[in-house]
């Protein structure tokens, strides 16, 4: 059996072993023995377990050396009746062999924080922590079970510190605690730590070097190529290094190939243990992790079509730009935050975003870059619009605007009229919306920016719309349309056909609205873009409806609903099986 420290292996071998005494399972008893395989100090050497066993089955002259020792062992067990051994807290199959007993008839259970895989015929079990309800009934709290991770050793130092001041807020203090592990100690059993503390110190240099870096990944969970980065080592090694990692269990399987995580308090651990990296070669890491994220990001935005390899590295790339800030790289912090712009558009990423350009903006004002500034400024005010967080987004905007005035940069004046624009448009002020895009327009063709002026064209249209001027609203739609097409940015293109198509179903003319529907779904489905594939073809079932054909309607919402689920969108789903319901008469 193997797991993490402090996972209760041996409790469970225990309580495994009484039980079968009890339904007398094993006439010939019990052989225990805790072989202290991560104690440097107190680890117990296969002779001298061999030993004590020897002198537990009534041998008083004991061979001196181990071979013989584990012959006569065997020996003596061949006429037994039937035994259980324990060998607990073993290190290697190497410590285990010649404690095995010769006769087929014997059980033996060993428990490892190793995955022994060097133990020919064994059975392989992985005992994992435990989940949320059982933690929780343990200690009584759900939030605390969640922050001691659900490992059963930092549940029972909680649980006897409840017993001792049962009128504490125990979850309130590990939630305040700089570090949990130092609150999860009872002063009675052996702190948590100090179980990791084995566990590391049974590494090799290699080994510790990569888990002690690792603590300085952002994400919730690492993959090969981020990390051969971090480290500085091929690839090839460091998928060695965590299969290692994994079998000593200090490192979990992710959800795909590749793809590791920490258990929550092994990462605050790891983070201890930083103490042991050079100062020097941490900032070095960080540096070399920050500008790989870089590198990923500068891919996608020269190749749209590698967007859905980014969503694995969502939270680890967003989280990295509050690590450049942190840690004094803001060259690096900036230019990823601006990076990430585009793709946070794409994936709706608003609060990511939000995240992101706060930590720019607070970098960018510390050191006095007003580039830095007003791009920082116009992201937090889209990002703020789109949460609804209005007053705060027009601050923003007219901040950016009133930077951009002031160092006369018509095209940073553009990106804020722009910024502007779309703000009212959302708020409903479609009258101030116009007057702005309308400013921006005039600067575009000035500045002869062929995107801008695409960007420009497709807001207008949006609130041209809101007036219901729709034929103005068409005409600025499919200019768009056409620019985006022209310049070949396909992902913005299936964007703004949905936008157009919603005008034409607006106008009543359905076989347009259908066509530009369709278009942008194809796009959407060609990038992954679940959510609005999955909108899109809402709006075609809509027109299906319209023009009387129900099932060609049913037809589309169950696919749509499908391509939702798919994404994950639960409230999209809900919308759309409403409107089955109401086709089918169950409304």
């Amino acid at each position: 059996m193997s797991g993490l420290a402090g996972v209760g292996k041996s409790e469970l071998v225990l309580h495994a072993a009484h039980a079968a005494l009890a339904e007398e399972r094993f006439l010939g008893g019990v052989l225990f023995k805790n072989l202290q395989g991560y104690d440097d100090k107190l680890r117990v050497l296969p002779g001298d377990a061999l030993e004590s066993f020897l002198r537990a089955l009534g041998v008083s002259e004991i061979p001196p050396a181990e071979d013989e020792r584990a012959a006569l062992y065997r020996s003596i067990l061949t006429g037994q009746p039937r035994m259980l051994i324990v060998l607990d807290n073993a290190r290697s199959a190497d410590q285990v062999r010649p404690l095995l007993p010769g006769r087929p008839g014997h059980r033996v259970m060993v428990t490892s924080r190793h995955l022994l895989s060097g133990l020919d015929g064994a059975r392989h079990v992985e005992l994992d922590v435990l989940d949320e309800p059982e933690a929780a009934t343990l200690v009584g709290d759900a939030e605390l079970a969640r922050l001691c991770g659900g490992l059963p050793l930092a549940l029972q130092i909680m649980r006897a510190l409840m017993v001792t001041d049962p009128r504490a807020d125990w979850a309130a203090e590990l939630r305040g605690a700089r570090d949990r592990l130092d609150v999860i100690d009872d002063g009675d059993r052996p702190p948590v730590y100090a179980a990791f503390e084995l566990s590391y110190g049974s590494l090799t240099p290699d080994q510790q070097r990569l888990f002690r870096l690792l603590a300085l990944h952002p994400g919730d969970e690492f993959d090969l190529h981020t990390v051969r980065w971090l480290v500085d080592l091929p690839p090839e090694r460091v998928r060695s290094l965590f299969r290692e990692l994994r079998r000593a269990h200090l490192l979990e399987n992710g959800v795909t190939a590749d793809w590791y995580r920490f258990h929550d308090l092994v990462r605050l651990f790891a983070r201890r243990c930083l103490s042991d990296e050079p100062a020097a070669d941490r900032d070095t890491a960080v540096k070399r992790l920050l500008s790989s994220y870089v590198v990923m990001m500068e891919a996608v935005r020269d190749d749209l079509s590698r967007l859905p390899a980014v969503n694995r590295h969502h939270v680890g790339v967003v989280a990295a730009v509050g690590m450049a800030t942190a840690t004094g790289n803001h060259e690096l912090g900036h230019h990823l935050g601006f990076l990430l712009v585009r793709y946070l558009y794409f994936a709706s990423g608003w609060r990511d975003l939000r995240t992101v350009m706060e930590h720019v903006l607070v970098s960018a004002r510390a050191h006095d870059d007003k580039v830095a500034e007003f791009k920082a400024l116009k992201s937090l005010g889209d990002a703020h619009r789109e949460l609804k967080s209005f007053d705060e987004a027009i601050s923003c905007l007219r901040s950016a605007l009133e930077l951009a005035s002031r160092f006369g940069d018509r095209a940073w004046e553009d990106l804020a009229l722009h910024g502007l624009g779309d703000l009212y448009t959302k708020m409903g002020r479609f009258d101030d919306a116009v007057a702005c895009l309308e400013r921006c327009a005039v600067i575009d063709r000035e500045l002869d920016d062929r995107r801008s002026e695409g960007l420009t064209l497709a807001s207008l249209g949006c609130a041209y719309h809101g007036l219901h001027r729709l034929d103005e609203a068409i005409a600025c739609l499919s200019s768009a349309v056409t620019i985006f097409r022209e310049i070949g940015d396909r992902h913005t293109e299936g964007l703004l056909l949905n936008d157009l198509g919603t005008a034409y179903y607006t106008r009543q003319d359905f076989a347009e609205a259908f066509d530009a529907f369709a278009d942008s779904v194809r796009i959407k489905m060609d990038f992954e873009d679940l959510l609005r594939a999955g909108q899109g073809l809402y709006n075609m079932g809509l027109v299906h409806r319209h023009v009387g054909a129900v099932d060609a309607a049913a037809r589309t919402w169950t696919f749509a609903v499908k391509v939702l689920e798919k994404a994950g969108a639960t409230q999209e789903v809900e919308r759309v099986r409403a409107a089955l319901d109401l086709l089918r008469g169950k409304g």
